[in-house]
């Protein structure tokens, strides 16, 4: 069932509402911003912990670094890395995944490198 909803906006909320439906270029009128807005807030508040943490920023730039060489999001990266700690904790003695991921990874790229390296010294020089 929908309703309609009334709100008084100021000149420069309204030009603020407009700016960002031009700036997504589907032709959304001030309804259409107003809605994606609550449903936006909504999906926020709820994947949101009442107990969020916050983390240093040394341990934040080394997750943004983690996050970026594996090409993922650094929430994804921070619940791998928690699930590591479990499984460990838990008495699971193999290296947590994410671990594993990394230095596969970096091997992997080390090999490639390595093996570009080679063809370029052995092309012939013009």
């Amino acid at each position: 069932m929908a309703r309609q909803l009334r709100v008084r906006v100021t000149d420069q909320q309204r030009q603020l509402l407009e700016e960002l439906g031009k700036s997504r270029g589907r032709g959304e009128n001030l309804s259409d911003i107003v809605r994606l807005i609550i449903t936006e807030a909504n999906a926020s508040s709820l994947a949101r912990s009442s107990d969020a943490i916050t983390i240093s920023p040394e341990i934040g730039d080394i997750l943004a670094g983690i996050a970026e060489e594996l090409g993922r999001k650094p929430q994804s990266v921070l619940e791998d890395c928690i699930r590591g700690i479990q499984s460990i904790i838990e008495g699971d003695e193999r290296p947590p995944l994410i671990a594993e991921e990394i230095r596969l990874r970096r091997r992997y790229l080390s090999a490639v490198s390595r093996v570009k390296a080679e063809g370029a010294a052995s092309q012939p020089k013009k």
